[in-house]
């Protein structure tokens, strides 16, 4: 990682920073026009 150029260094965390959004994306919870009281009920 120490000999690395900052291109790879910037594609890695690219990849890394995409990964993390379509991961994010992927598992969100669906919780539009819920109030709070409904989405602490649903988890309790």
């Amino acid at each position: 990682m120490a000999s690395a150029g900052i291109g790879e260094v910037a594609g890695l965390l690219t990849l890394f920073l995409t990964i993390s959004g379509v991961v994010g994306y992927v598992f969100m919870l669906d919780t539009s026009s819920k109030s709070l009281e409904q989405i602490e009920a649903e988890r309790a």
